[in-house]
């Protein structure tokens, strides 16, 4: 797997499932401005908050949220950017099937060997001054006068808690260089 970072500002993209996990990933790409469709006959009650967040959001009904109580049809991927599949395993793979058939990048949930790409575990830090001058130091320059922003992202190839983890060892050491 490469890793890189996706701009999801009003990327389309189709969640197929509506439970927890879903709804953590869903949360994280509508922060990050993608528009999404969630396909999924029942809502999850963290995705139900999700949605009425949404609609809170865009009161004038610009929603970046579509939820179509429905299960899903091998036509759906059509149009979207990233799939996720989190649903029972016989719809996920489904989705895999149509994702691969229409090459649209697909992360099935619990399966990694049969995704297309992950979501790493991510944090957006502000670099304290100490770290950029150990960052300038180390570059041999000043790169910037102003305080710098910081992603630091972490995979541990399909284990997200193991991620996690390391995510956090590694930004409470930022945090406190």
């Amino acid at each position: 797997m490469l890793p890189i970072m996706v701009n999801t500002n009003h990327l389309p993209v189709l969640i197929v499932g509506a439970g927890k996990v879903a709804a953590r990933r869903a949360r994280i790409l509508w922060e990050n401005g993608a528009q999404l469709t969630i396909v999924a006959p029942k809502l999850g009650k963290a995705m139900g908050k999700l949605l009425l967040e949404d609609i809170e959001a865009h009161p004038q009904g610009a929603h970046r949220i579509h939820y179509l109580g429905r299960a899903f049809d091998s036509t759906d991927v059509r149009g979207f950017a990233l799939i996720l599949a989190h649903a029972t395993a016989s719809v996920n793979e489904d989705v895999a099937l149509a994702s691969a058939k229409y090459a649209k990048l697909c992360l099935v949930g619990g399966v990694p060997e049969h995704s297309g790409f992950w979501m790493m575990a991510h944090e957006h830090l502000d670099a304290s001054d100490r770290l950029n001058s150990a960052l300038d130091e180390h570059l041999g320059e000043s790169v910037s006068t102003e305080p710098q922003n910081l992603t630091i992202a972490v995979s541990t190839h399909g284990h997200p808690k193991r991620s996690r983890a390391v995510l956090n060892t590694i930004s409470d050491y930022i945090q406190n260089y």
